[in-house]
């Protein structure tokens, strides 16, 4: 019998699974990204949208987007994993999707080394640890690379647009 799963997610949540996750609902596009980048990505039965990436992402179901998502299409697929972007997908889904009782962890990286450890988490919850081992590590060797080809360059200055209309950009907290 496997050994239970432990580990704490980004907002200090213990998440506990029995096994290495089989059947994953990710509720964002990077969560996807990294899952298909550690070879878990053909667990994930239900995404929302513009989850797209890599091509084979194109056909995960479709369970509403970042910010509202189906709480009884996620049960539907029986998850034994939710990953939900804390920020993005909202506290209000959250607290629903952990109140049905499901397992879900809160992914939140605030830095270039928090995509690394969330690699590295998504490895554990999901039994991919040597492929997600390798992929942070690949991921902190090129940002070392971009790193020490460009710290001694002049900062940039940049607005990012969010969306249109209306208006929207973000603040310094995030990632981007």
């Amino acid at each position: 019998m496997a050994k239970p799963i432990t580990l704490q997610d980004d907002l200090g949540e213990t998440v506990t699974l029995k096994s290495p996750a089989r059947r994953i609902v990710a509720l964002a596009p990077y969560l996807v990204e990294n899952l298909y980048a550690i070879g878990a990505g053909d667990r994930v039965v239900g995404t929302v949208e513009w989850a797209d990436y890599p091509p084979a992402a194109k056909q995960i179901p479709r369970i509403g987007n970042y910010k509202s998502v189906s709480t009884e299409a996620v049960l539907a697929l029986k998850p034994d994993l939710v990953l939900v972007w804390a920020s993005g997908n909202g506290q209000g889904s959250l607290r629903r999707l952990r109140g049905v009782g499901l397992t879900v962890y809160a992914s939140e990286p605030r830095s270039m080394a928090s995509v690394a450890q969330t690699l590295r988490d998504l490895g554990r919850l999901t039994g991919q640890d040597v492929a997600a081992k390798a992929a942070a590590q690949e991921f902190e060797q090129g940002l070392d690379r971009l790193t020490k080809t460009y710290s001694e360059k002049p900062t940039v200055s940049v607005f990012y647009q969010v969306w249109h209309e209306p208006l929207q950009s973000i603040n310094g907290d995030h990632l981007i």
